[in-house]
């Protein structure tokens, strides 16, 4: 893999509450997409990568993952991507820009769910003593 991305959010919960939230999310996705689970230490740090057979029009492969810890009474949160580019073709020359709309798209969406699920929860909490 030769290109990076990462996201670190604060989340107003606890490790344990954010990696249970984003295991259940990351569980339902891999159903829909052919990933592999190559890392998981509960409730600390899960890794995933895509299945040899799967290629994107815009990358070869990637890996992705998050890590949780505990931060200013909350949760730091860090979501990562790795992927390759393709290596043939017109790809080569024309994926580099969807392929990091994609990469930042995917680590975005996982770190933001993860917040909001908790920032609705406080809201609730807050309104309904």
């Amino acid at each position: 893999m030769n290109r990076h991305l990462e996201r670190i959010v604060h989340v107003d919960a606890s490790p344990a509450a954010v990696f249970a939230r984003l295991e259940a999310q990351t569980l339902q996705d891999a159903d829909t997409a052919h990933e592999t689970i190559t890392e998981r230490a509960y409730p600390r740090r899960k890794v995933w990568r895509t299945d040899a057979a799967q290629q994107l029009p815009v990358m070869e492969g990637y890996s992705m993952g998050y890590e949780v810890a505990p931060e200013n009474g909350g949760t730091a949160l860090r979501v990562w991507i790795d992927y390759a580019l393709p290596r043939q073709g017109a790809a080569r020359f024309l994926a580099p820009l969807p392929a990091a709309v994609y990469a930042r798209w995917r680590i975005d969406d996982l770190a933001q769910d993860a917040a909001d699920i908790f920032t609705d929860m406080s809201a609730a909490i807050v309104a309904h003593p």
